[in-house]
């Protein structure tokens, strides 16, 4: 398996622990049926579910106007009421996850 092809399948194995753990504290995931485009919207106006998530979240443009997604937004921490953005990173190597962010 490639480097790259190893790394995608390690972050997938995160995010599904991710989802899991929030899972078992009472979190719904609200995405599944809703489009990137539209997920952040159905977050924030669903008042169904207090605790909720979504992932692949898009939450706007950036500085060269091509979308920006979020890997999970959270809503309904006590900790962070408004939400809680977690970006999921998953590194089996040496440096710095910083160095991943930038290349």
């Amino acid at each position: 398996m490639t480097q790259g092809g190893q790394a995608n399948k390690s972050g997938k194995s995160l995010a599904t622990t991710l989802e899991g753990t929030l899972a078992g504290h009472g979190y719904i995931n609200l995405g599944e049926q809703v489009k990137n485009k539209q997920r952040l919207e159905s977050l924030l106006t669903c008042t169904n579910f207090p605790k909720r998530y979504a992932t692949q979240v898009h939450i706007g443009k950036g500085i060269y106007s091509t979308g920006i997604f979020v890997d999970f937004n959270i809503i309904g921490s006590v900790s962070y009421p408004s939400s809680l953005i977690v970006e999921s990173k998953w590194q089996n190597s040496s440096g710095s996850v910083m160095k991943s962010f930038l290349m």
